[in-house]
């Protein structure tokens, strides 16, 4: 859709040479708007009744017992974090047999997630969206046959069937090399 945008764009208004500079938003933000929350909550449905096993579909398969959390800001996301750190420390102590080794690993694992949620902290908060007028005037500027050849019309986009069908196997397929299924 973002391709055939541009290329709509491209064909009407070509080479010209005008001061005026013409900018399209190529998005779903106000049209059909998907949110972190229905995500996040298809994930959480498909890894639920589909969940992860090892790379060579054995083993216990990973579980998934709670949805995932929003939080509206990182202080909220930081008090989680040690929350859940404390409860941790205790249990890898035992399993590594040596508490230095446990907190040395406890604090990786803070570490990098902290840095990964600082990293995606624009995504995460970010509730702006993004004014998709003129790509719409645009659109509505076509005549029929240009619509049918360059269709990117975001209202037409069922995101349920997209993530549940599309995305997520594509992920466990290409990303996560996952085979779904044990081999028994």
């Amino acid at each position: 859709m973002v391709v055939n945008a541009i290329l709509a764009a491209i064909a009407k208004h070509g080479k010209k040479k005008e001061a005026n500079v013409n900018i399209y938003h190529v998005a779903s933000s106000i049209v059909n708007p998907l949110t972190l929350e229905q995500l996040f909550g298809q994930f959480y449905e498909h890894f639920k009744s589909s969940p992860r096993f090892d790379p060579y579909g054995r083993g216990t398969p990973v579980n998934v017992e709670t949805p995932l959390k929003l939080y509206s800001n990182m202080e909220e996301f930081s008090i989680h974090l040690e929350k859940d750190i404390g409860r941790e420390r205790a249990p890898m102590a035992t399993y590594f047999k040596n508490s230095r080794k446990a907190e040395t690993l406890i604090q990786k694992l803070k570490e990098y997630t902290t840095h990964m949620a600082t990293t995606y902290k624009p995504y995460c908060f970010y509730e702006a969206r993004f004014d998709c007028n003129k790509l719409q005037k645009l659109m509505e500027s076509m005549c029929e046959e240009e619509k049918e050849e360059f269709g990117f019309d975001f209202q037409s986009i069922d995101w349920n069937h997209y993530i549940k069908n599309i995305h997520i196997p594509g992920l466990r397929k290409h990303v996560l090399r996952d085979n779904q299924q044990p081999v028994l």
